[in-house]
């Protein structure tokens, strides 16, 4: 059992799709993975599609910690035309967005489609609504104790998707260390200077005493406080 799926496994890795940055993708119907035990899928939304296909270390870092291997599930030409669908349609240059409302003949290798072309509005809801995809993980171990297999790389495929969020959620709002910060720090030293930095002349501001204590720049005018008016013991 092991040897066939092992050989089933090598078989799906030559056949399968990798983009560049080393996300691989199978197209395997649901046929072939209903009744197996060695298989646990994860759902990711469309966003986390392209979390991963960005960063694909992370999921190969979870592959190799896990003792598993994962691949995006490419759907069947029936599945992604089945009714409902929305598709792209193409004429020369001209791009058209429809939905398919019926497909029928798959069985004979021809698959006849209806379809009806989208308003505008319509075409924006159908981007605003990517479907989710299927995140295929298998191991004959399924890491009940969630250590190792299954339950680990899912474990570990979730954080690092949860991660990923994060830093986006961040970059977005202008952090990090050439996000909004640097900005208000610049700005500050560009304020700084126009009220009278301190700059180590008698002009433009005196020492960094004198600003502080809200005096002059004269050696007179920043004498010590508690001297002035005090005895000075002559």
């Amino acid at each position: 059992e092991e040897r066939t799926r092992a050989r089933q496994y090598f078989q799906w890795l030559l056949a399968g799709e990798e983009a560049p940055s080393g996300l691989r993708s199978f197209c395997l119907p649901t046929s072939v993975l209903e009744g197996r035990e060695d298989v646990v899928t994860l759902r990711v939304s469309a966003v986390e599609a392209r979390q991963l296909a960005a960063d694909a270390s992370s999921l190969q870092g979870a592959e190799a910690e896990a003792k598993v291997m994962a691949a995006l599930r490419q759907p069947s030409v029936e599945e992604a035309l089945a009714a409902g669908a929305r598709i792209t349609v193409q004429r020369g240059d001209q791009t058209f967005k429809a939905k398919v409302v019926e497909a029928s003949g798959a069985d004979g290798g021809k698959l006849e489609l209806r379809i009806v072309l989208q308003t505008e509005q319509g075409a924006g809801e159908a981007e605003e609504t990517e479907e989710e995809r299927e995140l295929l993980i298998f191991s004959y171990d399924a890491g009940v104790n969630g250590l190792s297999g299954r339950a680990l790389a899912e474990q570990l495929v979730t954080e690092a998707l949860a991660k990923a969020s994060e830093a986006e959620a961040w970059g977005d709002s202008g952090g990090g260390a050439t996000g909004g910060d640097d900005k208000a720090w610049n700005a500050g030293e560009d304020t700084w200077a126009s009220s009278g930095a301190p700059d180590s002349g008698a002009q433009g501001g005196g020492d960094l005493w004198g600003n502080w204590v809200g005096t002059g720049g004269s050696a007179a005018a920043t004498e010590a406080p508690w001297r002035k008016g005090g005895n000075d013991g002559g």
